[in-house]
């Protein structure tokens, strides 16, 4: 995914692949095997001050999207053990849950996995007193030359149906263009 959008559009970088930790990383940055990096901000953050102050430049929506539910973390237990579901249900974060499941309900329904170049924007605003789920999609091909996007506005309250509604726009997932879907040359 992020390579597909760098290709979109930065057409004129030369992209390589990049392995190891974050401190690996990081360091083959330092030592001039790559004159930028791109990380996940969520990461970093987590990883403290140090790592979070290496950042340089954010590379945001609405241009560039992030992978479906990234930066958020899920918890789960035994499904009979009340006392722990208490717990958990009461360190939930509605509006991160309510975001992260309509694109889970995207990604599934769109059938695609890691490989397929998707990236997704969630948020909960403000609409006249009135909370709207807002979901973004983009879907492109490998070199980038070729996407699709399309939004969609839905209920809070039913996440997961924004979710399948916007994937039933493009049910292949695999870069066609559909009706309600802008294709980006």
């Amino acid at each position: 995914r992020r390579e597909a959008f760098l290709r979109r559009d930065f057409d004129h970088f030369k992209i390589k692949v990049i392995r190891g930790n974050v401190n690996t990383r990081l360091r083959k940055l330092d030592d001039g095997e790559y004159d930028a990096i791109v990380l996940a901000v969520a990461g970093l953050k987590r990883l403290g001050k140090e790592f979070e102050n290496r950042i340089e430049e954010y590379l945001e929506p609405p241009h560039f999207l992030y992978g479906v539910g990234q930066g958020c973390l899920g918890l789960q237990c035994r499904e009979d053990d009340e006392d722990i579901i208490k717990i958990l249900q009461s360190a939930e974060h509605w509006e991160s849950s309510a975001r992260c499941r309509c694109e889970r309900a995207l990604l599934k329904l769109m059938e695609a996995g890691c490989q397929v170049p998707l990236g997704v924007h969630s948020e909960i605003r403000n609409n006249n007193g009135r909370c709207i789920l807002s979901l973004a999609c983009t879907v492109l091909t490998e070199d980038g030359k070729t996407s699709i996007h399309a939004t969609m506005l839905g209920d809070p309250e039913e996440p997961e149906e924004l979710g399948r509604k916007l994937a039933k726009k493009n049910p292949s997932g695999r870069g066609e263009s559909n009706i309600g879907w802008r294709e980006r040359e």
